[in-house]
């Protein structure tokens, strides 16, 4: 597995996500409600950042370190949306540890000396009820069919690596 999808599915247990598929490092999830899914937005971006990405990683301008004030803005090298969640990266899993995300200061979570660092994630945020939920194919899990699983497609394509974004009537 990946560093990247090993980071999704230990954040998702972690906040109560259901994955319902994984394709190529894609992964679709859902949760209970939209802010079990924003949580789990700012919770897997920080993970990232704590991950241990391979050296070669920091030599490549999209998955490079990027610090608070380089106003620099970040490659794609990964994607994810609560819907649909994908990224690239290689290796053994890590041990997240979600109370150093903001480093015992809750301002170092909104402001972190390093806001970008290794592989980044897209993530598409959208609520709603789903038209049809039947068995995956391959796996036997849930898969969610309906706009809002579309629309969350649609908006994670729009994200930049490192952004979050949210429906308008979950804010």
């Amino acid at each position: 597995r990946s560093i990247f999808t090993s980071i999704v599915r230990e954040v998702l247990l972690a906040l109560g996500g259901y994955e319902s598929k994984e394709v190529d490092g894609q992964v679709m999830a859902a949760f209970h409600g939209p802010r079990q899914a924003v949580e789990w937005a700012l919770a897997l971006q920080c993970a990232l950042l704590q991950a241990p990405w391979p050296d070669q990683l920091a030599e490549l301008n999209s998955t490079s370190t990027k610090t608070a004030n380089t106003q620099q803005s970040a490659g794609n090298t990964a994607a994810s949306n609560i819907i649909n969640a994908s990224g690239t990266g290689g290796g053994s899993s890590t041990a997240w540890d979600p109370s150093s995300c903001a480093g015992g200061n809750a301002s170092d979570f909104y402001h972190p000396a390093e806001v970008f660092k290794g592989v980044r994630a897209r993530i598409g945020i959208w609520s709603g009820p789903m038209d049809r939920v039947l068995p995956h194919g391959k796996s036997g899990r849930a898969d969610y069919l309906g706009p809002p699983a579309n629309r969350a497609a649609r908006m994670m394509g729009a994200a930049q690596g490192g952004q979050v974004l949210v429906e308008e009537g979950i804010m």
